[in-house]
């Protein structure tokens, strides 16, 4: 499993590509925009199967969850759109590290979801009916980055102790 943050960068920000195509094809697609996420955190910060799929399931709860937090709060024009981003952001970062079970990564992951969403309040003051691709491709790369750079690399145990 590769541990170089250009690499993981490159893999998270095809996931955020994935995840807009998903939106565009389908609006049934916004259910499914977490997985590419979680399967790519799934691959490279758990260990165990079963606690994978667990991971890839959370973090598509928790995209959906994240959008739906973004559409109630941009949808009040009360809010600030670059706040309600924020806000949306912030629960993912922190949900997509808790998902992996990262829990020393979330107020990182937290802090780089905040500031990754920031792109998207610009999006929405456009006034446009789809998000900007890149918006997607930068958030999903900052977070994926960020929770490999703040956590701290899984070693296995050996199966035999040596003898010294």
């Amino acid at each position: 499993m590769p541990r170089n943050p250009i690499l993981i960068a490159a893999l998270f920000a095809l996931s955020g590509a994935v995840s807009y195509g998903l939106i565009v094809v389908r609006d049934e697609g916004t259910y499914l925009g977490g997985v590419t996420f979680g399967l790519l955190a799934a691959w490279q910060f758990v260990r165990s199967a079963k606690f994978g799929i667990l991971t890839v399931i959370a973090a598509d709860l928790v995209w959906i969850a994240s959008e739906r937090i973004a559409i109630l709060l941009i949808a009040d024009q009360h809010w600030n759109p670059y706040m309600g981003m924020a806000i949306a952001g912030l629960t993912g970062g922190a949900g997509v590290a808790a998902a992996a079970g990262l829990v020393k990564s979330i107020p990182w992951s937290a802090a780089a979801g905040v500031v990754a969403a920031l792109p998207f309040g610009w999006w929405q003051q456009l006034g446009s009916d789809r998000p900007l691709p890149w918006c997607f491709v930068l958030w999903q790369a900052a977070v994926g980055t960020t929770l490999l750079v703040s956590s701290s690399p899984v070693r296995a145990l050996p199966d035999t102790v040596p003898d010294r």
